[in-house]
């Protein structure tokens, strides 16, 4: 069996090439969300215009003759709008990874694939309280791990050392906004505090590792009860937590040349464009520059919760589901061989065969499975 880095290596392969021909369409798909945001942003700044609130106020100072009324208006039109957006944005998150699924089924999936979850009512339900529960279970572990630690210190910090010894905080409010000084630790608490933060911090992105595949699993599967796919969502994690992990920081590299790359398209656009173009058009580069790299790896993804589940539907004794018979004949006789391992097959991107399992392109072994009973 293939190391777990050429494994990654090869995910990674199998993502550019499925994103050959589809690069314009999935800027467009990553680019849903981000027209979604901007178009509450412009009626939260209407709906502020309306009720005369300056939305930069520290500019020019707090609007301390604004109404109270209008801030409470103001307040509950931003309430209303952030869970309109939430209800569009939760079935639209699903449907993108809808959308990278099908491509890696071999599909040319179209824009309306993004839409699939607003075609019946069934399907809008779960994929909306699908991402609340993701979304309760992300906050109650970044409590637990994050929140309920970082009170206790500092409760300790407080209780226990000079307050002057252990931080200078300053806030200032006047014309020019706010201005927070640095503060001020001694070397050994601050290099206690800052490593304690970094491992909890790293401790809280691996445990949310096991929630990676839910959206992958609800597309797979979307009779499936919510409840069963969060278990089965932190079952094919079990023992790739870590490997996730490290998944997602492996792109950083692409991430820092897609930057180098804006860097020059900039400093190029500088010599012929004025600098109120530049104000505009820069914005839209950097959204550019992030979904260019989200694209990436959100079609790496979804091949690795594809990847996760495959070695548990192995250890399972099932055949993964990158394995494709070849012929009649092989459907005839099953996917399982002799010594009880599934059968070489294709991928499901329709490229050239790649042995029995594609993760490790026809090379080394498969994990061992019993097989299934007949």
């Amino acid at each position: 069996m293939l190391e777990k880095g050429q494994i990654r290596v090869n995910i990674k392969g199998m993502a550019r090439r499925m994103l050959r021909g589809s690069w314009g369409m999935a800027l467009l798909v990553m680019f849903i969300p981000v027209l979604i945001s901007l178009g509450f942003s412009a009626l939260q700044m209407s709906a502020a215009g309306m009720l005369m609130i300056d939305l930069h106020p520290f500019e020019e100072g707090f609007p301390t003759s604004v109404p109270s009324a209008q801030l409470m208006t103001y307040t509950i039109f931003n309430a209303v709008a952030a869970f309109l957006q939430f209800l569009v944005s939760a079935p639209i998150r699903f449907g993108i990874v809808a959308w990278f699924v099908r491509l890696t089924d071999g599909q040319r999936p179209t824009l309306s694939t993004v839409f699939t979850f607003f075609e019946s009512g069934a399907r809008y339900r779960k994929a909306v309280f699908a991402e609340l529960l993701l979304l309760l279970r992300l906050f109650f572990w970044g409590m637990l791990l994050l929140g309920l630690p970082a009170a206790a210190v500092t409760y300790l910090a407080f209780d226990w050392l000079d307050l002057q010894q252990f931080m200078t905080f300053v806030l200032y409010v006047g014309a020019k906004g706010y201005r927070f000084e640095t503060w001020t630790l001694l070397p050994l608490q601050s290099a206690a505090l800052l490593g304690g933060l970094l491992l909890l911090s790293l401790l809280y992105m691996v445990v949310l590792m096991a929630y990676l595949p839910v959206r992958y699993l609800l597309v797979r599967d979307p009779e499936r009860r919510l409840g069963e796919l969060f278990r089965k969502s932190t079952g094919i994690m079990k023992g790739h937590k870590l490997e996730g992990l490290v998944f997602h920081v492996s792109f950083i590299g692409w991430l820092l040349l897609c930057i180098l790359g804006e860097a020059v398209v900039l400093a190029l656009l500088l010599l012929f464009l004025p600098e109120e173009v530049m104000l505009v058009a820069t914005p839209w580069l950097n959204a550019l520059t992030l979904q260019i790299t989200m694209v990436y790896v959100r079609a790496g993804l979804v091949l690795f919760c594809e990847y996760v589940e495959d070695a548990a539907r192995l250890a399972e004794g099932k055949p993964p589901y990158s394995v494709t018979p070849f012929d009649a004949q092989e459907r005839e006789e099953g996917w399982w061989g002799a010594e009880g391992q599934p059968q070489p097959g294709i991928t499901r991107i329709g490229e050239q065969p790649w042995g029995a399992s594609r993760w490790e392109d026809g090379q080394g072994e498969l994990p061992e499975a019993d097989p299934p009973p007949t």
